[in-house]
């Protein structure tokens, strides 16, 4: 029987391409067709080339983006030069800060601002003093002082600290960039070990299984050999059983190798996942170190910016000091223009030089020094004077009940209020002469003179304004009585009094009180004083002219200050006296300080040339100047914080960790391996990253490894079955044949030799010719995988290698070697002739019958007889001492004794003559 090692060449060729184009693909590929490099076709082939890709990425915006955006932003913000802005356009710090000083520091203005910088200091104004803090202020911000850097020098720190943040964001950006990158290559490479893993497990279980089948089914075949009823039934089982172990011998031996090759590749992959992992941790690192770098820096121009804003800000505080000071000597120059010569001939002697005198000193020392109000002055901000008399004179058309005690003068204005608006006002004022006096303690018996040089200013209340309305409304015919009002004052007839009902404010007179008192509705308390029954609110009295000498003494006194003195604290003088008697020494010390005040006010603040309200005008454009520069720097700040956020931003990212499900593109790991686990170790599995999962596989491949050694051990488990097989095959046919037989297997190239010599009446050997071996192009693929960086691209040409094979398996599983699909290939024997297998069958044994003498050709048996066993056996002793005979000669003369000798003889004389030719 000839060997069939070939007999299944189509299914071996199929493997071996399979496994040598995945081999092929899974390292660089070497092949050449025509000169140019060739590579398996694709179903949808990508056309984008390496320069798209590359472009693509490159287009793509960093993370870090807008941080680089926001730090040109502060860069500009802080320092920057804009050469076409336009006019009122805001600019940088540095350039509205420089242009400020610059403005108040010029020739001009610095004559201006420093004009009083030649007095002596006790000489110099209020304002000459705010000027020279202007002067300083504005010096700091544009020169550098020792160990003190200007605000334009910080602000030029700022802006170059800013600049080089930029430049680490974008080191930054490129760095997180290249992490993406490495971050795709891991996804690539664990999906292709990921790939190579499953694909392994899978043909490991699957040789397994393959060779426990095949066994199975060898148990049958020799079953069958042992059991076989006939000749014909028993070589069949055993040539089932031959097809069997060589196809399973050379399908185990193709997928062994697919399986090597898928763990070389799982390797590959795993070493490049892993070398892409630290590639990805160290521009990660670069990312983190450039953000740290970034954030330093915006912390120190952050510094900077505050240290020039706190040089601006200096500089406007001056400048607003400046302002109040020049709006006091405003006022100041007013008064000292009011008051001439420390107000010698201004007042006495006349109403209305004392009117104005209390005009000059409500408006520019009441309002602001001593109520404290903001008052604005200018075009359309008019301070206007209304005195009430016969109700002609004013707005209201409010009439003076007693021409005396009720006058009162309305004073209007405009004011900034709490809030920042400019709003109208409205007070109501009232004037006295030091010397007015009265009889039997009472107002109305004395006079009201005009007289002396020295004046009281008050304000006087809502209530007395209302008081006197309801006297009008109340008693208007008493108006213009005097001498009546005089007496019915004294009875307290025209008292007026004033409650509070649901936040209105009611008045009423005596008679009305008293009835009220009368029906219970006003209730007089124990102490004299009096409250509404119901809501238990106070019900007051109202004085006329309550703020002045006579009552509260909330008042101005106006005149010299020795004048002051003579009229409050002079003991000789009876006014002084008078006063000194009804208030009390604190009081009237308190009056007399008071009054001084206004006067140092005046000496104080006004200007010697009393030019206060154009330098005020000159400074206010300063202010403004200033409060430009101070915008800027407070949006170069706002623009470093804003950095500063975006940084911490960046800070926070996450550090990229490739997951096993993102690599997979699945939900879950388990399912993709095929593995039945817990639902807890689902859960683990699916929060894996890729290398944890690494871990993981490496024990499935060690399993993978012992089925596939286990199914090595059953292949050798059935080779060696098939060797007893040959056994079970003589025994079978000894049993179905009584005689002894021995099996020859033909299958050396002495074959046709024999046949020629021996059996010359038997047909002609058939040599059919030798069919052409089915021809495959494989590419020359280097053996190893080494370490790489895969490309996506590469992954989609294992998977198609590796389906090639799977496809080649399958077809070369199903497949049986019979007819032209089974061609054998010749084999060459010594003497040039071949013998050829075809269609798959089994080659004739070539017996001889010894009772005949003949050679006869028998389908059915692979035997002859030996009668003489000693005879031949002799035989054979003496033919290997003769000469050096082929093994298959003596067998044959072992075999046939004699006739074997004269067959023998008879080939070395047709050889002799064959080579004497």
């Amino acid at each position: 029987m000839m060997k069939k090692d070939l007999k299944n060449k189509k299914l071996v060729s199929a493997l071996t391409v399979g496994i040598s184009a995945m081999m092929a693909l899974a390292t660089p590929v070497t092949a050449y067709a025509n000169g140019e490099a060739t590579a398996p076709p694709e179903e949808f082939p990508d056309t984008t080339t390496e320069s798209e890709v590359g472009a693509t990425e490159a287009e793509a915006p960093a993370v870090t983006q807008e941080a680089e955006e926001q730090a040109q932003v502060v860069a500009d913000a802080a320092a920057g030069e804009t050469t076409d802005a336009s006019e009122g356009e805001l600019q940088s710090a540095k350039v509205e800060a420089g242009a400020a000083v610059e403005e108040i520091l010029s020739s001009e203005n610095a004559a201006v601002a420093g004009e009083a910088a030649g007095l002596d200091a006790t000489k110099k104004t209020e304002a000459d003093k705010a000027i020279d803090k202007v002067i300083e202020a504005a010096n700091a911000v544009v020169n550098d002082g020792e160990n003190d850097p200007s605000a334009l020098s910080s602000l030029d720190a700022a802006s170059e600290k800013a600049t080089e943040v930029k430049q680490d964001l974008n080191d930054a950006g490129a760095a997180d960039k290249q992490a993406s990158v490495y971050e795709q290559d891991m996804e690539n490479e664990a999906k292709a070990a990921f790939e190579d893993v499953k694909y392994a497990t899978e043909k490991a279980e699957h040789m397994v299984q393959d060779s426990i089948e095949t066994q199975e089914k060898a148990d049958a075949l020799i079953e069958s050999i042992k059991e076989a009823q006939t000749p014909e039934e028993a070589n069949k089982a055993y040539e089932d059983l031959d097809k069997l172990v060589q196809d399973t011998k050379s399908t185990l031996d193709a997928m062994k190798e697919f399986y090597d090759n898928l763990t070389k590749q799982y390797e590959a992959a795993s070493a490049n996942l892993k070398a892409a992992e630290e590639k990805m941790e160290q521009a990660e690192k670069e990312f983190g170190d450039k953000i740290k770098s970034a954030e330093d820096k915006t912390a120190e121009a952050q510094k900077d910016i505050d240290a020039a804003q706190q040089k601006v800000d200096n500089l406007a505080g001056a400048l607003e000091l400046v302002g109040d000071k020049l709006d006091d000597a405003i006022d100041a120059d007013a008064l000292k223009q009011a008051s001439g010569d420390n107000w010698a001939g201004k007042i006495g002697g006349d109403i209305k030089k004392n009117r104005a005198v209390m005009e000059q000193v409500v408006e520019n020392y009441f309002l602001t020094q001593r109520l404290g109000i903001d008052v604005v002055r200018g075009e359309g901000y008019e301070i206007k004077w209304q005195y009430m008399k016969d109700g002609n004179d004013n707005d209201e058309k409010i009439k003076s009940f007693d021409k005396q005690e009720c006058n009162a003068a309305k004073v209007t204005f405009y004011y900034r209020n709490d809030d920042g608006e400019i709003v109208q006002g409205k007070k109501y004022f009232n004037w006295d002469s030091a010397e007015k006096t009265f009889v039997n303690d009472n107002w109305q018996d004395g006079a009201r003179a005009s007289n002396g040089n020295v004046i009281v200013v008050y304000e006087k209340t809502e209530d007395e304004i209302a008081a006197n309305k309801y006297l009008t409304q109340k008693y208007p015919g008493l108006i213009g009585k005097t001498n009546e009002i005089k007496e019915k004052t004294k009875d307290g007839i025209l008292d007026v009094y004033a409650f509070n009902v649901d936040g209105e404010r009611v008045y009423k007179v005596t008679a009305e009180i008293n009835e009220m008192i009368a029906s219970g509705e006003v209730v007089v308390n124990a102490d004299g004083t009096m409250t509404l029954k119901d809501s238990g609110a106070a019900v007051d009295k109202i004085s006329q002219n309550q703020n002045n000498l006579f009552h509260n003494a909330n008042c101005l006194v106006v005149g010299a200050d020795h004048n002051v003195v003579n009229y409050t604290t002079n003991d000789k003088n009876n006014y002084a006296k008078a006063t000194m008697n009804r208030l009390g020494s604190e009081k009237v010390e308190h009056l007399v300080e008071e009054s001084r005040a206004l006067n140092a006010f005046i000496n104080g603040n006004a200007t010697a040339a009393g030019n206060a309200a154009e330098l005020a005008g000159k400074y206010a454009g300063f202010e403004n100047a200033t409060a430009k520069a101070q915008q800027a720097v407070q949006i170069a700040q706002y623009e470093a914080d804003t950095l500063s956020e975006a940084i911490n931003d960046l800070k926070s990212q996450k550090k990229r960790s490739v997951l096993a499900t993102k690599a997979l593109g699945v939900d879950d790991v388990a399912s993709y391996f095929g593995i039945e686990v817990s639902a807890e170790k689902a859960n683990e599995l699916n929060k894996m990253t890729v290398r944890e999962v690494l871990t993981e596989l490496d024990g499935m491949l060690e399993e993978s490894n012992a089925k596939v050694e286990t199914a090595q051990k059953n292949l050798d488990k059935l080779k060696e079955g098939f060797g007893q097989a040959k056994t079970d095959l003589d025994n079978t046919l000894l049993r179905l044949n009584p005689r002894r037989p021995v099996s020859v297997t033909i299958s050396d190239g002495v074959a046709g030799a024999v046949a020629e010599a021996v059996i010359t009446s038997a047909a002609a050997s058939r040599t059919p010719a030798a069919p052409t071996a089915p021809a495959a192009t494989v590419a020359e693929a280097t053996a190893e995988t080494p370490v790489q960086e895969a490309a996506p691209a590469a992954v989609d040409q294992r998977r198609a290698a590796r389906q090639a094979s799977e496809n080649a398996l399958a077809a070369g599983a199903e497949e049986t070697v019979t007819g032209d699909v089974a061609e054998g290939i010749a084999q060459e024997s010594a003497t040039g002739e071949t013998t050829t297998i075809e269609d798959g069958g089994v080659a004739l044994a070539e017996t001889v019958e010894t009772e005949t003498g003949e050679f006869t050709e028998d389908e059915n048996q692979a035997y002859v007889n030996i009668e003489d066993e000693a005879s031949a056996k002799g035989v054979l002793e003496d033919n290997v001492k003769e000469e050096k005979m082929g093994l298959w000669w003596l067998l044959l003369i072992a075999l046939f004794g004699e006739a074997g000798r004269e067959m023998y003889a008879k080939h070395k004389k047709k050889q002799e003559e064959k080579l004497n030719k």
